[in-house]
């Protein structure tokens, strides 16, 4: 988890960050993941709901898709870059 956050704080300014799992489910070497990303960023809140898929082999996460409404995020962003 360390390593992600710091990738993300590398790619993106942002001064927070919060992640709230809401479902799991696990079958076999799949998990999917339905999660709350918030961030604060130039002092506004961007809140991305999405659904993310993970393969997971011999312990580690070896492919990772997350599904979200772009233009929702694309919107949020633009409000917070206008700040």
């Amino acid at each position: 988890m360390d390593g992600v956050r710091e990738y993300l704080r590398s790619a993106w300014t942002f001064s927070e960050c919060h992640w709230e799992l809401v479902n799991i489910a696990v079958a076999n070497e799949t998990v999917l993941t339905e999660r709350v990303d918030a961030f604060v960023i130039n002092g506004r809140s961007v809140v991305l709901p999405l659904m993310g898929v993970f393969e997971v082999h011999n312990g580690k996460i070896t492919v990772w898709r997350d599904y979200f409404d772009l233009a929702d995020y694309r919107t949020q962003l633009q409000a917070a870059a206008a700040q």
